[in-house]
């Protein structure tokens, strides 16, 4: 996901160095589009690689290449890696901020501590760009210099038809685990099959795995939907997208996940989306019309999606184009160098 957001910016021709984390160094040399560092965790008891990671090296990579970049992108105000580039390089940095809520860590006091204090006062100057309405409205309670313009992980957009046929069928694309209440999305599934039974063909595709699989096939087995659930457990990226692509819609009702990125991959996909408010990306489809957003969506929203589903699979063909890497890109780059 990183590394096409950061293609984006080699697309338009300027040079790129991802710096990431050691432990997801391949363990077979690869080749890369542009340079890669992979940096050495540093007390990875207490600061976890996947969570909130701590790479002391960083501090001396940036001041010992500071002069070459023009502009230094790091993820979250709430990170060691964006407190260093303020300390280093506050004026060549750039925030791209997804969290918009405190980080519940120790009862929120490091991020209670660390927004009103490091951020007010360090962060002043320095321009923050949001992924998502909820993400401005969480940041620009502490920064100033926040972009009213939010900005979403960008896809690679690669020979995509311009019309697109749909079959009868729904898809999501989780891992099975309990946040992401799929058991939830299988029963709003069953009751619309009970509810409409003029839709009894229709499928519900379900992509990925995780520790719930089981108990999910078991729930689909007490529903008696077993002929209208498919389980595909993970596949190629290539048969995800034909999956997608030819589904009514995504359907999501994640409880926590702030960033899903399935969803900005249905629409690139002309799939538009059914979901809970929960994911950041949920502003824009309801404001776009890309689908329908609902916190108690059912039985009845599948079937308004299909009644219109010419209507928001347009919609999500001719919005498709902002979500494009190379889009994403240019408007950071526009962002950064516009006034405050």
């Amino acid at each position: 996901m990183i590394y096409t957001f950061a293609l984006g910016f080699k697309e338009l021709g300027h040079e790129v160095t991802l710096v990431a984390a050691e432990e997801y160094k391949p363990t077979r040399s690869e080749v890369y589009d542009f340079e890669i560092v992979f940096l050495k965790s540093n007390l990875k008891s207490l600061f976890k690689v996947s969570y909130f990671p701590l790479h002391l090296s960083l501090f001396s990579f940036l001041r010992k290449r500071k002069n070459e970049y023009d502009l230094v992108i790091s993820s979250e105000a709430f990170s060691t890696h964006s407190f260093m580039a303020a300390l280093v390089v506050p004026s060549k940095l750039l925030v791209w901020q997804e969290l918009f809520v405190h980080n519940r860590l120790f009862y929120r006091l490091p991020s209670l501590f660390w927004y009103n204090c490091v951020v007010r006062l360090l962060y002043r100057n320095i321009r923050i760009v949001p992924r998502s309405k909820k993400a401005y409205d969480f940041i620009s309670q502490y920064a100033k210099r926040v972009s009213k313009t939010c900005v979403e992980h960008g896809m690679k957009l690669i020979d995509l038809p311009d019309t697109i046929t749909k079959e009868n069928q729904f898809v999501v694309v989780s891992q099975l685990i309990e946040r992401k209440r799929v058991d939830l999305i299988l029963r709003k599934f069953a009751r619309f099959l009970s509810v409409y039974p003029q839709y009894s063909s229709y499928l519900l595709y379900i992509l990925g795995r995780g520790e719930m699989e089981d108990q999910l096939k078991r729930l689909v087995e007490e529903l008696g939907i077993g002929a209208n659930v498919v389980f595909e457990g993970f596949v190629r990226h290539d048969k995800l997208f034909s999956i997608v692509s030819q589904s009514k819609a995504l359907l999501v009702n994640t409880q926590k996940d702030l960033n899903v990125v399935s969803i900005p991959e249905a629409i690139s996909a002309g799939t538009p989306v059914i979901s809970n408010s929960q994911p950041g990306s949920a502003y824009y489809t309801q404001e776009e019309n890309l689908g329908i957003i609902d916190d108690n969506w059912g039985e009845h929203d599948l079937r308004t999606i299909i009644e219109k589903n010419s209507y928001y699979t347009t919609n999500c063909l001719n919005y498709r184009g902002k979500l494009s890497n190379i889009s994403v890109a240019e408007t950071i780059i526009d962002i950064f160098y516009s006034k405050p």
